[in-house]
């Protein structure tokens, strides 16, 4: 392998789909850390995978120029960090403390600079998590800098190691929290106010997929594609996007142009494409999370409600929620039962911090009323 590869933790869809991508993209080396025996044997025979965009521009990458290395090779892992550039993890938010008990036993005293760690991850707060795992630990003290970023890129496997992604996005990375120079990468995006990009996520993307989900499993759909098929679903979608962009602006001051762009993208170019193949069962999954205080419904519901704005299709989605089951879904499960013993209102105060009395606490109901019938 070449000198200083980048160390990408997780070698799921997002470490190789993204992270992968786009450091092979930009010519540079990496090597994963992957737990699971089965995907590093696989990398590690195959020495190359492909990646497919898909969306307003279609493209096929192959990823070749890593390594893979077990977590239980310290040694390798040790000289990787040793003289990386930066590191990366792509690992799920609950795996975040095993990843800071290895960097804690691997990041030896070779290394003299900070290390910058960038948390891809779909999970609120990952980079604050991380430092607090690694804060713990007095080896890794000041050694690690935890660089949040927000992940927009879908991807999902293919045959083999292949992987579908979503083209032309970047990834925006908090460019305030970077240790020293920024490296100038092809779709590594430094802002200043990363917060307001990865709201722009959670309200719009993520927001938008919760409506299809909940909305479609009504209707019997088994895909987003499927739930888009229905022209009251894709009036109310369309309606839940253009009033999050209008408070979007108001909060933290995006471009209208921009978000007007946004909108008009997910709604040609992501939630109608076949190619990404979203489901209902993916996104719909552990909706009492979903439905939580900050989370893409509640979330967005304060938010307009802050700004005065008409929160109709949030309350509908909210409501679709409620309704949702998957028998193969503990959360879901559990949401039945909570509402078997004590109605849909206990959801609304328990999950999503609504109180009775409050306009959208009974809107809610109301529709959930109506769909239950």
């Amino acid at each position: 392998m070449a000198a200083n590869p980048v160390v990408v933790f997780g070698a799921g869809s997002i470490g190789r789909g993204l992270l992968g991508q786009l450091l092979s993209e930009n010519g540079m080396p990496m090597l994963f850390v992957e737990p699971v025996e089965a995907l590093r044997c696989a990398l590690a025979e195959s020495k190359g995978y492909t990646v497919r965009l898909a969306g307003r521009q279609a493209e096929d990458f192959v990823i070749s120029g890593y390594e893979v290395a077990a977590p239980e090779e310290r040694d390798r892992i040790t000289a990787a960090l040793a003289s990386c550039p930066f590191a990366a993890t792509a690992v799920g938010g609950v795996h975040l403390p095993d990843v800071a008990n290895l960097v804690t036993e691997t990041i030896g005293g070779a290394r003299r600079a900070p290390l910058p760690m960038l948390l891809c991850e779909n999970w609120p707060n990952a980079a604050e998590e991380m430092a607090h795992c690694l804060n713990t630990k007095a080896l890794a003290r000041g050694k690690v800098v935890c660089v949040p970023s927000s992940v927009e890129r879908m991807v999902r496997p293919a045959e083999g190691l292949g992987l579908v992604g979503e083209s032309c996005e970047s990834l925006f990375i908090d460019g305030t929290t970077w240790p020293g120079p920024r490296p100038a990468l092809k779709g590594f995006a430094f802002v200043e106010a990363l917060e307001a990009y990865y709201k722009r996520k959670l309200f719009t993307n993520n927001a938008g997929h919760a409506l299809l989900a909940y909305e479609g499993a009504l209707r019997g759909c088994d895909t987003l594609c499927a739930a888009l098929e229905h022209s009251d679903i894709a009036a109310h979608l369309k309606a839940l996007l253009l009033v999050a962009a209008e408070a979007l602006h108001r909060e933290y001051g995006l471009g209208r142009e921009a978000l007007d762009r946004h909108v008009r993208d997910l709604l040609i170019y992501r939630y109608p494409n076949e190619a990404l193949g979203d489901t209902v069962a993916r996104v719909g999954r552990q909706p009492l999370r979903k439905l939580g205080r900050e989370e893409r419904l509640t979330g967005l519901l304060r938010l307009l409600a802050k700004h005065g704005l008409d929160a109709t299709p949030v309350h509908r989605a909210m409501a679709a929620a409620l309704c949702y089951f998957d028998p193969d879904d503990e959360e879901c499960i559990r949401m039945r039962e909570m509402i078997r013993r004590d109605g849909p209102a206990v959801v609304l105060e328990s999950a999503c911090g609504l109180s009775p009395g409050q306009p959208a606490f009974e809107a809610v109901l109301a529709y959930y009323g109506k769909m239950e019938r």
